[in-house]
């Protein structure tokens, strides 16, 4: 059985992407595409964990984007990303 996953690029041109929102991305590594959750938004202030949980502002125009998979490998690693 083969999983299907239906993306839709216009709600990010269209800067329809909410907190919570799944997002399908180029990983900053290479070509290949990854599944993130929108964690925050810009002006937004988020603990970044992995810095000993100092507060992180992000950026206007960016969003906070994490892995779901909890403390597993590349999942967690956290980004800024432009809008749109």
């Amino acid at each position: 059985m083969r999983d299907l996953v239906f993306l839709d690029r216009v709600s990010a041109r269209l800067n329809l992407i909410s907190r919570g929102d799944v997002v399908v991305l180029r990983s900053p590594d290479g070509d290949a595409l990854i599944t993130k959750r929108v964690v925050a938004m810009g002006g937004d202030t988020i603990q970044h964990r992995e810095q000993g949980s100092r507060l992180v502002r992000v950026p206007t125009g960016r969003y906070w984007v994490e892995g779901d998979n909890g403390e597993v490998g590349p999942a967690v690693q956290k980004s800024r990303l432009p809008l749109g």
